[in-house]
Order: structure tokens, then sequence, then C-alpha cells
């Protein structure tokens, strides 16, 4: 199997999980690459509108940067607000980078009913199932 340097994606409410998930990654020698968490931890209320964009477009930038630099990327779609398999705006949009750059995008989880579910399931390269060992060969 060859290994391949994984952007993963995905709700900063999750992102424990994703941390966990990336960890399956790298036991299988992947390098696995998280969003910051310091995202989520962020005093977003404590910040006007302003110092909320300048933060967030640090944020986007940094994150579109790790997906230039991706062989693929996961959408860790854990479920959010009872909705299965959720895929937020962020990580739509980030999913349409990836896609733009010719980088294979891969669910983890089945998408669920969503708003932009077909377009999601038009730019996804597959899915795995809940399983990284999915992954295929690049």
């Amino acid at each position: 199997m060859q290994h391949m340097r994984l952007v993963l994606c995905g709700s900063m409410s999750a992102i424990d999980q994703i941390e966990e998930l990336a960890t399956e990654c790298r036991a299988l020698g992947h390098v696995a690459i998280t969003p910051d968490r310091d995202e989520r931890d962020a005093r977003w209320s404590a910040l006007s509108l302003e110092e909320q964009i300048v933060a967030k477009r640090g944020f986007i930038d940094t994150h579109l940067d790790k997906i230039r630099e991706a062989d693929a990327v996961i959408l860790a779609n854990f479920n959010k607000n009872g909705v299965a398999g959720y895929v937020g705006p962020n990580t739509l949009m980030e999913a349409a980078f990836a896609k733009a750059l010719g980088r294979p995008v891969y669910l983890y989880q089945e998408a669920g009913p969503q708003p932009a579910r077909i377009e999601l399931l038009a730019m996804q390269s597959g899915c795995l199932h809940e399983d990284p060992r999915c992954l295929p060969e690049i």
C-alpha cells in the first residue's frame, strides 16, 4: 500500500473524533493532517465581526494550503444535530477546493439527507464506510 499525505476536513465540533481518525490513518502509515483545534477553541463571541472575519480567513487559508499539499482528502463527516454523515458549508467548500485541484475526496461515512447532498456525492471519489483501510492506492 502506498502511503499518502491525507488532509482531514470536518465540523470543528467533531475535532476529537477527527483527531482519532487521524491517529488511525497514521497507524496505517499515512501522514494525516487535521484542522487546527484552535479554531474550535477560539473565543469567537469576544471578537468583533471584523476580528472574526480575519481569524476565520486565517484558519480557512491555512487549511486550504494543507489541501494543496495533500494526496487525498477525507471528509470526516460524523453525525451532527441528528444528521447522519453531516457535511457543513465549510467542509463542502474544502471538498470543492480539493476536487478543483484534482485531489480525490473520500467520505468517512455515507452522507445522510442534507442540503447539497447531491453536490457532495458528485464530488466524492468514494466512501470509506468508517474504515480508513478502505482507502485505495493513488
